[in-house]
């Protein structure tokens, strides 16, 4: 089908492909929003049946869909519909294949999705009715699930329920590369200083989360203990080797300056036990001299006064 599905709907279904085996992605040449060949009332009506077993659509929840030029805007209350005219970059649009039978629609690339978040946070921080740190911290955190290694429930992102173990769709590079782009583009700027606070390989929206909290600078609310990596191979002597019984350790986050290492644990996101003992034998064992240790519970993360509780324990580790 010719029609370009956007902002959130397109949030959900590339989640839904990370997750599962439909909707099947592919690249796309497209720079514009196109016409759709059949005319754009019969196109979305069949594009809202087609994807009603993927998406929930409804007034309160329409399906965004964009429109070349405000000619073919379309009206209804289950569409939200938004005219885009620029010319984008290259990669800006994926085709999301939805059957076996060929039916597919175009849909926003991972680059552009960060964009239009942003396209909606700046309003609000213009308005003064969200601090600019917080909105930079929600778009890292969507930046850092794009580049990591999970995708939240796309029919309930905020709670618990996660795909795990499954392939980044784009990298901090690349997102980078491509919002240069766009420039012209409003929540471009806002977009671009998230970038720099987005790192790969976040294995977990904790993991992020708590990422974001140390590395954050003090006066946007952070720790302030800078630079971090996710899941990276630590530099280790022979001695740490013999010591640890391994030649390869990766601690969910680690702070170089400050030779800091976090591990998180909980079935909550870690598949068993045997998974949360292995987590916990990697805590253990990263508690050397050369290296600080601190170990989370999923449940202390929760609320302020847990994060104040880990905050200070990684912090005296650093005093230390």
């Amino acid at each position: 089908m010719d029609i370009w599905i956007g902002g959130h709907s397109a949030v959900e279904l590339l989640r839904m492909a990370r997750s599962g085996r439909w909707p099947r992605l592919h690249e796309s040449n497209s720079h514009i929003v196109g016409h759709s060949s059949a005319g754009v009332g019969r196109t979305w009506r069949e594009a809202v049946s087609e994807l009603g077993q993927y998406l929930d659509v409804f007034p309160s929840h329409p399906l965004m869909v964009r429109v070349a030029d405000g000619a073919h805007r379309i009206r209804s209350s289950v569409v939200d519909c938004k005219v885009n005219a620029s010319v984008l970059p290259s990669g800006s649009f994926l085709i999301a294949e939805l059957d076996a039978f060929g039916t597919s629609v175009h849909i926003d690339a991972p680059e552009h999705q960060l964009l239009s978040l942003a396209r909606h946070l700046s309003p609000l921080v213009s308005m003064g009715r969200m601090d600019r740190p917080v909105a930079l911290a929600v778009l890292a955190e969507f930046g850092m699930e794009l580049c990591g290694t999970y995708a939240r429930n796309p029919r309930n992102p905020y709670g618990e329920d996660c795909h795990y173990g499954t392939n980044p769709v784009t990298d901090p590079n690349r997102l980078s590369l491509w919002l240069n782009g766009v420039s012209h583009v409003k929540g471009a700027r806002l977009a671009k200083a998230s970038v720099r606070h987005i790192r790969a390989s976040s294995a977990s929206p904790v993991e992020s989360t708590h990422a974001i909290l140390l590395g954050f600078p003090v006066r946007w609310g952070g720790i302030a203990l800078g630079d971090f990596q996710l899941n990276a191979q630590l530099v280790m002597s022979r001695k740490d080797m013999s010591m640890l019984g391994r030649t390869s350790f990766r601690p969910d986050l680690y702070f170089p300056r400050h030779r800091l290492a976090i591990e998180h644990y909980g079935a909550e996101w870690h598949g068993g036990i045997d998974r949360m003992a292995e987590d916990a034998t990697r805590t253990q064992l990263l508690c050397r001299p050369r290296h600080q240790g601190v170990s989370n519970h999923c449940a202390r993360l929760r609320n302020r006064c847990g994060i104040r509780i880990v905050s200070q324990e990684a912090g005296g580790g650093v005093g230390a």
